[in-house]
């Protein structure tokens, strides 16, 4: 076989009317060539094909990392909130505890569990994952007792208001005391007497104020204290008001704090303009300015 059958003859012209540049090559070696380009070419496909796909995982990678970063930060917010909310719980039952120290009711019941919030209760992050189920359980569990507790409060405090809206606690009358509770001597017989009041003096007609919320119990005359008014404050509270010149009130009448119930007189065994005033706590007479704390 000649070597015009067996190669390929390649003429390369820079330009038009330049000299010709001619080799030959055999066809075997042309056809190795051409094998080789191709698995080139298709080598550099395969290669574009991987970086594409890889360039796609990577932009997912780079997504989830995102997603990831971002419930890291909810996690972590979570995990303060989460700790502010029982330090908060914390809070409120120690003052929960105090109120009732205050109002002698029995301290809350204990759970059994350790206390909630600070440094011992605090949340991490990483924590949160596993335990965040358990922890909102927690904290519903210890809002509903501290509610019950606040409502038993509530219900206690209630009735405490009402017992101290019925305690006399200020002056019935502006005066001033001309004679205290307790032993002293008669200013009409000269003899030793137990005064179960005191006397507080100023002008005649001066407006007499309940001290305490309660209910006019009676309306009379008395040898000795003269024209006089009794109020029922209830809880074993009584209060009196003697040597009235008249009164404004009515058997059975309901006067709150501060309302005007009398004026000041000079009635029955009296040496001047005066009022006498009486507390009685169980039907025992007590020293008034006990109960007055303006």
């Amino acid at each position: 076989m000649s070597d015009a059958h067996n190669s390929y003859t390649i003429v390369i012209l820079p330009q038009p009317t330049a000299k010709g540049y001619q080799f030959c090559i055999a066809k075997r070696t042309a056809k190795q060539l051409g094998g080789a380009l191709i698995g080139a070419a298709a080598m550099l496909l395969l290669l574009g094909l991987h970086y594409v796909v890889m360039l796609g995982k990577s932009q997912e990678l780079q997504t989830l990392k995102s997603q990831s970063t971002v419930q890291q930060q909810e996690l972590t917010r979570y995990g303060a909130l989460v700790t502010d909310l029982q330090g908060q719980l914390d809070r409120l039952r120690e003052f929960d505890i105090k109120l009732r120290v205050m109002t002698n009711l029995n301290p809350p019941p204990d759970t059994g569990e350790p206390g909630v919030g600070g440094t011992e209760a605090a949340v991490s992050a990483s924590e949160i994952g596993t335990d965040m189920e358990a922890s909102l359980v927690t904290l519903q569990a210890e809002a509903a007792r501290q509610q019950a507790s606040f409502n038993e409060l509530t219900e206690a405090l209630r009735g405490r208001m009402a017992q101290w809206a019925s305690t006399p606690s200020i002056r019935p009358v502006r005066g001033w005391l001309s004679s205290g509770f307790g032993k002293r001597q008669s200013p009409f017989t000269g003899t030793i007497v137990t005064h179960k009041g005191i006397d507080l003096a100023t002008y005649m007609g001066t407006p007499v104020v309940s001290p305490a919320d309660g209910r006019v119990e009676s309306i009379g005359h008395d040898s000795s204290l003269g024209n006089l008014v009794v109020v029922n404050h209830g809880y074993g509270l009584k209060t009196l008001y003697g040597h009235l010149s008249k009164s404004y009130v009515r058997p059975g009448q309901r006067v709150r704090r501060g309302d005007v119930i009398a004026a000041v007189g000079n009635t029955g065994l009296s040496t001047g303009s005066h009022l006498h005033y009486e507390i009685h706590v169980n039907g025992q007479a007590v020293d008034p300015l006990r109960y007055i704390i303006e």
